[in-house]
């Protein structure tokens, strides 16, 4: 997992915030498969 996915989920969760969206999970999405960051425990 890129270093900097952390980064943006954080930046989404406040840019979320700052709009009174709730963000529940962050998910990656590509041909080989997802990753929820919430599942690995980065929100």
């Amino acid at each position: 997992m890129p270093q900097r996915w952390p980064i943006y989920s954080r930046q989404l969760v406040e840019a979320g915030m700052s709009l009174g969206i709730e963000v529940l999970d962050h998910l990656i999405v590509s041909k080989q498969g997802f990753v929820s960051l919430k599942a690995l425990g980065h929100m």
